[in-house]
């Protein structure tokens, strides 16, 4: 099954990976060789990697970082992605954002996708954890031109916090540091004033008004 697991034929490897899943238990090291194979250059193996990991284990976030940006623009790799993160959803959103697809580019619309997607998923019950994430996304406020990702990022965030039970002033006030709060204020003021500029085009201005309708 290793042997298949490194066949030079990418089909022959997805066939392997699927049979390999149900004999992780039996064979320590069939795992982290599925798991390596995240590094292959064939998109429909590393979706079936992603799903033959799933539910993740926390040092699998990683892996699941590598997929999912190399299939930033497939929906179903992101799907699967979201499938596999399961319970480590928000570290995913850590790990992407700690070393993200817009690195060293202006941030495009996949990136926009993407970061949506992860957030609306990446909300869980801990709070420690949605500070951590509010936090990675303060950090993009020392790059220009980020604006634009930080209102998506936020509003994706907002939406699936827990209804009556939390919103976005109440996890801005959580964070320990006021500098951090005062820059995610500073974006929704920023957000406010980018929503009523005629010049700006009009999709844009739509993702600053979801942000600001979750702006009690």
């Amino acid at each position: 099954l290793h042997m298949a697991l490194d066949d030079s034929d990418p089909r022959v490897c997805e066939q392997a990976i699927v049979i390999a899943e149900n004999h992780f238990d039996a064979d320590a090291r069939l795992r982290p060789h599925v798991a390596r194979l995240a590094q292959h250059e064939d998109a429909r193996l590393r979706f079936q990697v992603a799903l033959s990991l799933s539910p993740i284990a926390k040092d699998e976030v990683e892996v699941l970082k590598d997929i999912v940006i190399a299939g930033i623009d497939d929906p179903w790799t992101r799907r699967a992605v979201g499938i596999a993160a399961g319970a480590r959803s928000a570290d995913l959103v850590l790990a992407v954002f700690a070393d993200p697809p817009w690195q060293k580019r202006s941030p495009a619309d996949r990136d926009l996708t993407l970061a949506a997607e992860l957030l609306a998923a990446g909300v869980t019950a801990d709070a420690g954890a949605r500070s951590a994430i509010l936090q990675a996304i303060v950090k993009l406020s020392d790059r220009p031109g980020f604006d634009r990702l930080q209102r998506v990022a936020l509003a994706a965030l907002a939406t699936r916090l827990p209804p009556h039970k939390s919103n976005l002033a109440t996890e801005i006030n959580k964070l320990t540091e006021k500098a951090d709060q005062q820059l995610l204020r500073d974006i929704l003021i920023r957000a406010a004033r980018f929503a009523t500029d005629q010049q700006q085009q009009p999709n844009e201005r739509c993702e600053a008004i979801e942000l600001l309708v979750h702006d009690p």
